[in-house]
This record gives structure tokens, C-alpha cells and sequence, in this order.
């Protein structure tokens, strides 16, 4: 049912009031992205192996601290009644990059949007086009920056899964190879008049 969504998703996304889009952020995003996105069945027969075996455990909860220790890591876990402190020997962050750019701590993206090269929207991630070109702060639609995947979302949805990246990519090759070949048809236009 979820995959029938996947062709509408986006445009649906485009008619939605920011603040209707913020309300789904906040409240119905983590459940959305668990009924999206899948695990690959051969990588689920690990996971269930090692749980089985002991030597992977899960818990749900919100990490409140890490730090590194001797050997590992010390996590402190907030679940629905107590503060868990644990030791692992390793931790695997799964939630994702910041949508904020303005606090992922990445040189390129601070000097973007300090400069106004590129601009965030309400939600995080950046404003584009349909290429995935930059817009930025004036307005203006770039034509050397763009972006693919999760850099869009905010302007678009489903932005974060391989087949979505796939097509913005192919869709930008195109988009490249035409304004290259526009460029060249200009320039031999004007060496020969």
C-alpha cells in the first residue's frame, strides 16, 4: 500500500500548507519513514541471528548523552519509565542526518547559506527546483549548484530512499547534458557570425 503512495507522495507534499507540513513532521514523520523504509530481507536474517544469539540487543528509547569510554561507548537511554546507562563496545547512530544545515557543522553548507548561495526551507534541507538547482537568498535559481537526495527534502518528500536518488540523479544528467549542449550550440552560433 505505502509503495502505490511512492509515484504521488511528492506532489501531494507540494499542495500542503508549510504548517500542515511541519504537523506531519512532528507527528507522523518517524512512523511514515518506518512503514517506508524497509530493511533488505538477507540483512534481516543477520539481525535476527545476532538477536537470537545475544550479541545484539535493541531498546527503544532517546539517547540523552554518549561519550566515549575504555573500550566502547556509554550511552544514556531515556525509555517510556527510566534512564538506561549502558556500555557497549559499539553504537550505530540510525536516525539520520540533520535536516538543519545550518547546524551539521559541514564548512560547505554553513558557507552556502551564510553567503546566501543556497537557502533552507521552513522544514530543513534545501530549496530547489525540479533539477534540484539551488535557489538562493534573492531568489534566483543557480545554474552550477544543485542537489540530489536528502539535501532536497522539504521541497520534496520522498527524497532519502535509492530509487528516488537514482532518478534525480539521472534527471540532473539530463538537465547538465542539455544546458552543455545549448552552450556549445551558442558559442559556435556566435564564432560563426
Amino acid at each position: 500500500m505505502v509503495n502505490a503512495l511512492r509515484v504521488h507522495t511528492n506532489a501531494l507534499w507540494g499542495r500542503l500548507p508549510v504548517e500542515e507540513k511541519r504537523r506531519f513532521a512532528r507527528h507522523l514523520q518517524r512512523r511514515w519513514d518506518i512503514l517506508r523504509h524497509r530493511m533488505a530481507p538477507a540483512l534481516r536474517s543477520v539481525l535476527d541471528r545476532e538477536t537470537e544469539a545475544g550479541t545484539l540487543k535493541t531498546l527503544k528509547g532517546r539517547v540523552e548523552q554518549v561519550s566515549a569510554v575504555s573500550g566502547g561507548v556509554r550511552l544514556s537511554i531515556q525509555g517510556a519509565k527510566r534512564l538506561r546507562c549502558l556500555k557497549v563496545d559499539h553504537a550505530v547512530n540510525c536516525t539520520g542526518p540533520s535536516r538543519d544545515y545550518r547546524t551539521v557543522g559541514s564548512a560547505l553548507l554553513t558557507g552556502l547559506l551564510e553567503t546566501g548561495w543556497a537557502t533552507q526551507t521552513p522544514l530543513g534541507g534545501l530549496v530547489c527546483d525540479d533539477s534540484g538547482a539551488l535557489q538562493d537568498a534573492s531568489g534566483r535559481w543557480s545554474t552550477s549548484l544543485y542537489a540530489i537526495g536528502p539535501m532536497r527534502w522539504g521541497t520534496v518528500f520522498e527524497t532519502t530512499a535509492i530509487p528516488e536518488i537514482r532518478q534525480q540523479a539521472a534527471e540532473l544528467a539530463y538537465h547538465l547534458a542539455a544546458q552543455v549542449q545549448s552552450s556549445s550550440l551558442q558559442n559556435s552560433l556566435v564564432n560563426e557570425g
